[in-house]
């Protein structure tokens, strides 16, 4: 039963991955190019944010052996861009 619990979670988490595929890996090599003024289309959407936080959560849950830290930074960079972005826009009106 566990066995195919976890099978299960890695698939979905596979699925996640596929249908965003910015979501796929840690995110740090990335998240450090987008600091040095790499502009990355995909990299900080709202879908990557919902693809990567949903893979981790059932990469974790399955018991692969992957740990959550990397792509926390990626979850946070999103959330940091986002969030600058909406400030710029709502905010300051720019």
């Amino acid at each position: 039963m566990h066995f195919t619990l976890a099978l299960v979670f890695a698939a979905l988490s596979f699925a996640f991955c596929y249908w965003e595929p910015s979501a796929a890996g840690s995110g740090i090599p990335e998240t450090k190019s987008y600091l040095n003024g790499v502009q990355l289309d995909t990299f900080v959407r709202l879908r990557t944010l919902v693809a990567k936080s949903c893979s981790v959560v059932f990469t974790v849950s399955s018991g692969l052996f992957a740990g959550p830290e990397g792509p926390m930074v990626h979850i946070g960079a999103i959330l940091g861009a986002s969030l600058s972005r909406w400030y710029n826009r709502v905010v300051l009106g720019v």
